[in-house]
């Protein structure tokens, strides 16, 4: 009868299986409980904010102040809010089984089982993770090892999960369901799973992560280099992706020994984790906050004023496509982060044991010892005993040892690897330099408000440019060109002239295609021809057009040129000689299709307009201002034709008397009318009528009994503003009765105004004179 083998003792088979697992004090382990406890919090609020956020900007009142950003974002909300769902659903789910089990034990833990939470003795005897392979299907290929993995965890979880069990059929199929999919997870993303913190292949399968999130910061920071003029945000991110290169060749520098796997597997984790959390939360967060902060949800929009500052607009649009998926690409970039970072939080979490109590310590790793000393003895071999199997290769006896193989960190790969992240940091910091090089040395431009960094470009970029002529002495359309020819083209988004006595506008002007914002303030415009017209084949982009104090007696020629750019939603002339409009206006700034934002035409110098331009009852336009326009009256069909409008400001018009009649009204006393008739023509779009500092003493019925645009809405829509007019100086006797849905007020503008315009005339003054002020000091 054949001697029996003793067995291996379960501890020892443990032994010499790879672990990483570092064990530290009660204290050590509360802290690191509370800093992942914070992150998972952080992380789940992130992610609600997002979805939130989306979910808030996905209502059809926002789409036109969207429009701004580029016509293609909403496309991704969908699946952004989609993402930001399921990563807020993990990060909360794994911050309530954190707490669930550390109540449940009464102890703070990352595990369910006590026997996961506490170092075990085979932890504390040696057990050290080696980059190479320890089992005994090491010398085999590595499909041959994946598929004896396979079958060793499916025979367990068979086990585990009877699919033989008999019952109804979508029961048994979701078992077997069950059983793939848990041993999918087990055989990625345990300990010893593919993406696992023990796995064999953690070296190769977290260089090609780190490489691929690279990539992708390299293109985060690239565009935030061309949208982003805040410095330090890009020297911030810039710093990341250095350090992200640079972490994992000084990591494996520091813990070179061939029996340092362990500490360096662990290292490179909380550094990529740290970075992560930097790019991921901090940069997000600290562009938008300014934006989240002055944002007024009651009136769904931001403050007024900050459409017309020089610079506050161009920064939104910038910051706000950083911030926002703008393409498939951008998408894949932006949510790689999010994964990564709640995959190397769970590895860093399953690698810390709680240390045993001192007094078991000692006994546990004694008993360790000692098994393992028993195991390596050969036993006397027995008379009737086969004979021994010949002896294996030496790399096989120890692996069989049970003491772990160990590699030297520096294998030829991970030279090479490491040479190439290296190098790659370096590129990436040199060209964060030369641009901020550029940015410095290059700095003659004076005129630059608001200046970007972006990588690849030996050009000085200015985003926002204003050309001051008196401060500068420019007094030709050459001198115009000289000033305009050093700029990068492709940045230019905002160009002011200014204080311009007979400006012709250059040609050069068509050469910005990025541009956003066109000002002109105190100028007296000479000329401006379909040579630097405003097209949409040259100005794809542009959107705001702001002629301030402008001697001009018409509309130029350079804004009736074909193709009128329909990006261009807010066209605003204050202060200008213009009294009367060409009648095809409505057809080239976009016909039957295509809708205005803003259209101004206030301050009118000379003898005002008088009347009101026919082309105004079909010019499609949501808000509309004629403040200070010398305006008597009112066409009768003006409201009848104007089905869009929703601001109207007629306000400073002392000699306006009367709001007009709408012509399609249906009154209830008309024979036959069917009272839903009578409500839907009662109907109005309109949000805000004012009527300050005129003559109006009554409104007309349309108004009076006005219900909302939509049946949904209950509150109140129409507000009359009425200020200093006979509406509110007569007192309640001058108020007819008014419906639920319509509002006069009567304490809107401040006790001292004198008159008012839609523009921020006021502002735009005390702007100008400080630039003056500064261009000038700069020449003395």
């Amino acid at each position: 009868m054949n001697a029996a083998v003793a067995p291996t003792p379960p501890l020892l088979s443990r032994v010499a299986r790879q672990r990483c697992v570092v064990a530290i004090s009660r204290r050590a382990f509360r802290a690191i409980w509370a800093l992942a406890m914070a992150l998972h919090a952080v992380g789940a609020a992130f992610h609600v904010a997002m979805l939130l956020l989306h979910e808030y900007l996905y209502r059809e009142e926002l789409h036109s102040f969207l429009g701004y950003l580029g016509d293609g974002l909403y496309r991704f909300f969908p699946t952004i809010i989609t993402l930001n769902a399921v990563f807020a659903g993990l990060h909360a789910l794994t911050f309530a089984g954190t707490l669930a089990s550390s109540f449940y034990q009464r102890e703070l833990t990352f595990h369910f089982t006590s026997r996961m939470a506490l170092a075990t003795p085979e932890d504390l005897a040696g057990g050290t993770l080696s980059s190479s392979a320890t089992s005994k299907h090491a010398s085999q290929p590595p499909a041959q090892r994946w598929l004896a993995s396979f079958q060793l965890h499916s025979r367990e979880l068979a086990g585990r999960v009877n699919s033989r069990t008999v019952g109804w059929r979508p029961v048994r199929w979701a078992r077997r369901l069950y059983r793939v999919g848990t041993l999918l997870l087990y055989l990625l993303f345990s300990r010893r799973g593919l993406f696992g913190m023990e796995s064999r292949y953690f070296p190769q399968v977290f260089a090609l992560r780190e490489a691929v999130e690279i990539v992708f910061q390299t293109y985060q920071a690239l565009r935030l280099s061309r949208h982003v003029s805040t410095v330090w945000i890009n020297r911030l991110l810039s710093l990341v992706i250095v350090a992200n290169c640079w972490a994992t060749p000084i990591v494996r520098l520091l813990f070179r020994r061939d029996r340092q796997e362990s500490q360096r597997r662990l290292a490179c984790l909380v550094l990529d984790l740290a970075l992560d959390v930097t790019s991921v939360f901090v940069i997000p967060l600290t562009v938008f906050w300014p934006y989240a902060r002055s944002f007024r949800a009651d009136y769904l929009d931001f403050p007024f004023l900050n459409y017309y500052d020089d610079t506050w607009f161009v920064r939104a649009v910038a910051e706000n496509q950083q911030l926002f998926v703008m393409s498939s690409f951008d998408l894949m970039t932006k949510a790689l982060p999010w994964l990564t970072l709640i995959s190397t939080l769970r590895s860093i979490k399953a690698t810390f044991r709680l240390l045993p109590d001192t007094d078991v310590l000692p006994a546990a790793v004694k008993a360790s010892a000692v098994h393992a000393e028993e195991h390596q003895r050969s036993p006397a071999p027995s008379p009737s005993s086969p004979p021994p199997p010949p002896p294996p290769p030496p790399a096989y006896r120890r692996q069989s040892s049970g003491r772990p193989l160990s590699s030297p960190a520096h294998t030829p790969l991970h030279r090479v690897m490491d040479a190439l992240m290296v190098v790659w940091g370096v590129a990436v910091g040199g060209l964060h330099f030369h641009a901020s090089a550029v940015a410095t040395l290059v700095h003659s431009n004076t005129g630059c408000l608001l200046e970007v960094r972006p990588w690849f470009s030996s050009d000085y970029n200015c985003a926002v440019l204003e050309v001051h002529c008196e401060a500068w002495r420019l007094r030709g359309v050459h001198d115009l060109e000289t000033v305009l020819a050093p700029l990068a083209p492709a940045r230019l988004q905002s160009l002011i002239f200014s204080s311009c006595r007979d400006l012709v506008m250059p040609r050069r002007l068509r050469r910005f295609p990025r541009l956003q914002v066109l000002k002109l303030f105190n100028v007296t415009l000479r000329a401006w021809d379909a040579t630097a017209a405003l097209t949409a084949d040259a100005h794809p982009t542009i959107q705001l057009l702001y002629l301030v104090d402008v001697n001009m007696t018409g509309i130029p020629e350079g804004l009736r040129t074909q193709p009128f750019p329909p990006t261009l939603q807010d066209i605003e002339l204050c202060g200008t000689n213009v009294t009367a409009l060409p009648t095809d206006l409505d057809v080239i700034w976009g016909g039957e299709e295509r809708y205005l934002d803003y259209f101004v035409l206030e301050n009118v110098y000379g003898d005002g307009l008088q009347r009101v331009p026919e082309l105004l009852e079909t010019l499609h336009v949501r808000h509309l201002s004629l403040c200070a326009a010398d305006i008597a009256a009112l066409p009768e069909s003006f409201f009848w034709g104007n089905s869009s409008l929703e601001l109207f400001d007629v306000s400073s018009n002392p000699r306006l008397r009367e709001i007009p009649e709408r012509r399609d009204l249906v009154e209830e006393a008309s024979s036959g009318a069917d009272p839903a008739d009578v409500v839907e023509s009662r109907r109005t779009p309109l949000w805000e009528l004012h009527v300050q500092f005129t003559a109006v003493a009554t409104l007309p019925a349309w108004i009076a009994v006005a219900e909302p645009a939509s049946p949904d809405w209950t509150d109140t829509q129409l507000v009359v503003y009425a200020e200093r007019s006979p509406l509110c100086d007569g007192g309640a006797s001058a108020l007819p009765e008014l419906s639920a849905a319509v509002a006069v007020d009567c304490a809107h503008l401040p006790p001292n105004a004198t008159r008012r315009l839609l523009y921020p005339l006021e502002s735009e003054l005390l702007w100008r004179a400080a630039s003056a002020a500064r261009w000038l000091q700069h020449n003395d």
